[in-house]
């Protein structure tokens, strides 16, 4: 191994530490009141209205629609080719290789030498690429445990079967249907980018996740009530892991404010 090998190594393995000393070992604040999870009127409002609108998409909306984009699927109309576009923004995987590679490059640089200002630019963006491979790597995995041990039928067998099909633990693609994996990492990178750039944003980050969601219902491979809770669970558990960090002082700042602050250093 060459030294300059050696200083890369020895800047990643320092960084790596860095984060989980910062994670898991920095104190709460003295702000004793925020938690994790905000319980307050708001929160109960939303977890009873998306509890509703799964239990509503299941009911009345996934037979029906399911069976509306199984025959733009059969057409193969524009409309199901522009949804086959959107649907691969929902991989995981672009997302995690691209978060690490940039990572891991900032990681290396020698900051050391580089004006305050411009190190903590580095520094800030090094966390934020941590961040965003941390949030849709975990949510991903755990939503693709999720699915495998509900075992909800997909749409490919909607006539045989019906929209009600379930088969637990039965671990097999075409049994893996509830909550959406693309629509998890849909909902968690666009909470991460709510949460990291300026927030007057937000219409355009929940028009992307609403897009694409409904992308793999067009395509056939979800019915609503998948995406619906996909789309939740990947937002949520990126939310309540930005709660998280800002009460250790790590990224965010803590206060009473529903969402998290983006510390600026």
């Amino acid at each position: 191994m060459t030294s300059e090998h050696s200083y890369a190594f020895g800047r990643s393995w320092h960084a790596l530490k860095t984060v989980f000393r910062r994670a898991l070992r920095t104190p709460r604040p003295a702000f004793k009141s925020y938690s994790i999870v905000p319980l307050n009127e708001r929160t109960i409002l939303f977890v009873v209205a998306l509890f509703v609108l799964v239990f509503a998409a299941f009911i009345w909306f996934d037979d029906d629609i399911a069976h509306y984009a199984l025959g733009h699927e059969t057409d193969r109309t524009p409309v199901f080719y522009f949804f086959r576009v959107v649907t691969n923004i929902g991989s995981s995987g672009w997302v995690l290789l691209s978060a690490a590679i940039l990572g891991v490059t900032i990681s290396v640089l020698n900051i050391d030498t580089m004006p305050r200002a411009k190190r903590w630019f580095w520094v800030n963006l090094h966390g934020d690429f941590n961040f965003t491979f941390f949030t849709v790597g975990v949510t991903g995995i755990l939503a693709s445990f999720l699915k495998h041990m509900i075992g909800r039928a997909r749409p490919v067998h909607l006539e045989t079967l019906g929209h009600l099909e379930f088969d637990f633990a039965r671990f097999e693609p075409s049994f893996a249907s509830f909550p959406s994996g693309h629509s998890t990492t849909f909902g968690a990178l666009c909470m991460v980018l709510f949460l990291l750039l300026p927030r007057r944003l937000w219409p355009l980050w929940l028009f992307v996740a609403v897009v694409g969601g409904g992308s793999r219902i067009m395509v056939g491979a979800h019915y609503p009530s998948d995406v619906a809770a996909g789309l939740a669970f990947g937002a949520v558990a990126t939310f309540m892991c930005a709660r998280w960090l800002a009460k250790r002082g790590v990224m965010f700042v803590a206060s009473e404010r529903v969402f998290p602050l983006r510390k600026n250093r």
